[in-house]
């Protein structure tokens, strides 16, 4: 059997993750929810998928935890505000913290990129020999994990004044625009790089 092209569980990981909560979010409003509710109960729909791919014997990774603190937050918000904007801006708040935290994976050993993409790897053992062994995979996983966290605190602080300053149903369907556009357009930049990266000869200089 051929292995799965890393790509698709990067796929399958924002489809979980980005696109359910987004349709899950439409659905409970078209079905006469409160924004505020509609979009807790988005995120307990992810927590239901992680649930599920837990059964399955998929094991828990980064993403996993990103879905429980998300579902969290958004059920004691709704809980004490009632206040759909207070959870849009929480979105972007957490968004804020994450890029913080890539920066400081950079002192880390393998900094935040490495160990998401480790944990979507179709061989993760195939994946920790490459960046054990290739120093230039440590200099490149650095250099999308800083892209990274300038990407996602430019979106963050974007949907945080979205969510701030516009009409309640504009900014709740803009920032489920902007925030998976920004990720989705992070992560093909992130695989082309990988791609681009296994395709040079180990001995060719690189720019």
């Amino acid at each position: 059997m051929s292995r799965r092209p890393e790509w698709v569980g990067t796929a399958v990981g924002v489809g979980q993750n980005v696109v359910l909560p987004i349709a899950s979010y439409l659905l409970l409003v078209a079905a006469g929810w409160s924004p505020v509710w509609a979009l807790a109960g988005s995120a307990a729909v992810s927590v239901l998928a992680l649930a599920v791919d837990r059964l399955r014997g998929q094991p828990f990774n980064a993403l996993g935890g990103l879905v429980l603190l998300r579902f969290g937050l958004s059920f004691a918000l709704a809980w004490l505000t009632g206040n759909a904007r207070v959870l849009l801006v929480k979105d972007g708040v957490i968004t804020l913290v994450i890029a913080a935290f890539a920066l400081w994976s950079l002192t880390w050993s393998r900094p935040l990129i490495a160990r998401i993409r480790r944990d979507l790897s179709a061989d993760r053992h195939a994946f920790d020999a490459r960046l054990d062994t290739d120093p230039a995979q440590r200099r490149l996983h650095a250099r999308l994990t800083l892209m990274w966290a300038a990407g996602l605190a430019v979106e963050a602080t974007t949907s945080i004044l979205i969510s701030l300053l516009a009409p309640i149903t504009a900014a709740v369907v803009i920032t489920n625009i902007t925030g998976p556009a920004t990720i989705v357009a992070l992560i093909a930049i992130t695989e082309y790089a990988a791609r681009s990266h296994r395709a040079t000869p180990p001995n060719t200089p690189t720019t």
